[in-house]
């Protein structure tokens, strides 16, 4: 039982970690495309998830999916 539980809170660790790798990696793009700083980007970010009623995660998705050339690199890496 012990072992069930702590593999449970190691994938949402993991889980946890993808997401923030995920923001880190949006709010990159938006600083290089509006030349805002890093917290400009992660309260463009904020207030769009906000607005929406949509997990910052997934808005960060949409960032990384509208940059081109990322999908092929995505492809390429797994």
């Amino acid at each position: 039982r012990e072992f069930a539980v702590a593999k449970k809170d190691a994938m949402a660790a993991r889980g946890a970690l993808e997401n923030r790798k995920t923001v880190e990696r949006a709010k990159g793009i938006l600083m290089r495309r509006t030349g805002s700083s890093e917290q400009e980007a992660y309260r463009i970010l904020q207030r769009t998830s906000q607005d929406r009623s949509v997990p910052m995660v997934e808005i960060a998705r949409a960032v990384l999916a509208s940059e081109p050339g990322l999908q092929e690199n995505a492809k390429d890496a797994g």
